[in-house]
């Protein structure tokens, strides 16, 4: 794995190899061109000299031993690679696994709490419905009292087929059980005569949402 700490350290020994080097090297070549002004006759080193150039060596011998050591490190971090891009895709599915789980129990929640909310709607519209048609009620607008004392229950105006067969009534529907109808798809019926294929599509929906 990549480790910043580590390639500073190889950076600065680097550098301070390189600057040994440099000064070892100036020196030299001071050292060579005094000697060659003193005695142009003899190539014979002087110490110093000789000294300069055993510093140079070893100078030279840690530099190739450091980048060694790096190249190794290089290495053994190639080769770890497949590895950790093993342990990660492991990770990774390990993860995606934990997911699909928790949105499948999540999905299963919902599901239940769906089949139950829509069964009790579908039971509360039965009985406000039959209560509409045992017996039917009839209501007058004006009659504001009475609808006060109805306002929970699903009221009539006008009594169905006054006139030419005609169903003439009018569901009133209160927006809590409207919204019952909404909960589990069903169409709000707007007459008496709509209620009984009303309630036979709701007895339909309960029995789909009892077999989820």
């Amino acid at each position: 794995m990549h480790n910043p700490a580590q390639d500073e350290a190889y950076e600065r020994q680097v550098r301070a190899i390189q600057s040994n080097i440099a000064k070892y090297q100036s020196k030299l070549k001071e050292v060579q061109s005094a000697q060659t002004k003193k005695n142009a006759t003899t190539s014979k080193p002087s110490k110093k000299e000789d000294e300069l150039v055993r510093l140079l060596n070893t100078e030279f011998a840690h530099l190739r031993q450091v980048r060694l050591e790096r190249s190794q490190q290089y290495k053994e971090r190639f080769g770890e690679l497949p590895a950790l891009r093993k342990e990660r895709q492991k990770q990774i599915q390990a993860r995606q696994q934990e997911f699909e789980k928790e949105l499948e129990e999540k999905e299963a929640k919902q599901k239940q709490k769906v089949t139950y909310n829509g069964m009790g709607a579908c039971d509360e519209l039965l009985r406000q419905l039959q209560l509409v048609l045992e017996p039917v009620e009839q209501l007058e607008i004006q009659d504001q009292d009475q609808q006060k004392e109805k306002h929970d229950r699903i009221q009539v105006v006008n009594a169905p087929y006054e006139e030419d067969n005609e169903d003439s009534s009018v569901l009133i529907i209160p927006l809590s059980i409207m919204e019952l109808f909404w909960d589990i798809s069903i169409q709000v019926p707007v007459r008496v005569s709509e209620i009984e294929p009303t309630l036979a599509r709701i007895r339909e929906r309960r029995g789909e949402l009892s077999s989820m």
